[in-house]
């Protein structure tokens, strides 16, 4: 009998695609528990090219802090921030899809 791949080894393989890593964080950012984003993140940055080391190199920030702000539902914004750069993507603001925006006057608009 084959034994399967566990699920950690199965997603980081799978994280390795840029796209794939993109839609991953999208959907945990969905999530109402921070703690799910940041699992999330601690999967695409294993996934990377150079690993943990790399990450932390291009994130400006030491492996302690690589690895307490992965943890923490409330990692301070600035290493977020640096650690989401280091992963290659950035972080965005957007509108729900289902609700239009509406402008200062009242009058509705079409979100971009």
């Amino acid at each position: 009998m084959r034994s399967s791949k566990p699920y950690e080894e199965f997603i980081v393989e799978r994280l390795k695609d840029p796209k794939d890593a993109a839609e991953y964080l999208n959907t945990a950012m969905e999530d109402d528990a921070p703690r799910v984003f940041l699992l999330a993140l601690k999967h695409v940055a294993k996934a990377q090219e150079g690993g943990m080391a790399r990450i932390c190199k291009e994130a400006r920030l030491n492996r302690e802090s690589l690895y307490k702000t992965l943890k923490k539902a409330g990692p301070r914004f600035e290493n977020f921030k640096a650690l989401v750069e280091a992963l290659g993507f950035r972080i965005s603001i957007d509108l729900p899809k289902s609700k239009p925006a509406k402008s200062r006057k009242g009058k509705k608009f079409a979100a971009a």
